[in-house]
């Protein structure tokens, strides 16, 4: 997450729930040993700490996690890692690289005249 959406989540006021409360107390610390860690990217060490809180997130026991701190703390050790893979692998085979088209191209084709042969 960027540095401007981590500041508009503090505007929004307190987080009440468990993942809230860890985003922040842990998000800062997560991004400096990032930094520390591995550098400033890529991938981006915002990004990472974000993945990590998604992974947390979508774990199906994350109820049961004893110390959330420390899990939070491996998944951005293996999410780098995995992230430089995935370059790797991309690099070896270009064609399956997501292109992503300007969003004015893609407003274009959604609003364009239907033509029928």
């Amino acid at each position: 997450m960027s540095i401007e959406g981590k500041k508009a989540m503090d505007r929004a006021g307190p987080s009440n729930s468990l993942l809230g409360r860890l985003y922040d107390r842990h998000w800062g610390e997560l991004v400096h040993y990032v930094v520390a860690k591995f550098g400033t990217g890529p991938p981006d060490p915002e990004d990472v700490v974000q993945t990590a809180f998604v992974r947390y997130a979508a774990a199906p026991n994350n109820g049961e996690i004893k110390n959330e701190r420390a899990f939070l703390y491996k998944t951005v050790r293996n999410v780098v890692p995995d992230h430089k893979r995935r370059e790797v692998t991309q690099g070896r085979y270009p064609w399956t690289k997501v292109v992503r088209a300007p969003l004015c191209s893609i407003n274009r084709l959604l609003t364009a005249p239907k033509v029928y042969l």
